[in-house]
């Protein structure tokens, strides 16, 4: 059986009026892939479980801090990505102003004409 976070929320409340006795918390809701209960030979059938408290999620074996830790390791890693597709786009764009300028005999631009760094 294959598990998955469907859903990860944290459900706030209003600061005063009705529903803000309602406690915040974050709320869980897990997919599960399973073999088709009628039929093996048919594709898995697809099931939520859910939206489950921070300790029944827990009990599940999904803990909010390991969802939370993965969440924000998923997140550098394409923060990562993204730093290292611009500055890819920014050597290949220097590399074009560079053959321009070898072309035309113009200088290429000043390094203070670049976009800043980030």
């Amino acid at each position: 059986m294959e598990e998955w976070i469907e859903e990860f929320l944290f459900r706030g409340r209003p600061p005063s009026g009705p529903g803000s006795d309602m406690p915040r918390e974050f709320q869980v809701t897990v997919g599960q892939q399973v073999a088709n209960p009628f039929d093996a030979t048919l594709p898995p059938s697809r099931r939520t479980i859910g939206p489950l408290t921070p300790a029944q999620a827990a009990e599940a074996g999904w803990p909010i801090q390991r969802l939370v830790e993965g969440i924000n390791a998923a997140a550098l890693a394409e923060l990562d990505e993204a730093r290292a597709a611009l500055t890819a786009a920014r050597q290949d764009l220097e590399a074009v102003q560079e053959r321009i300028a070898a072309l035309t005999g113009a200088q290429a631009p000043a390094e203070d004409a670049q976009p800043p760094a980030d």
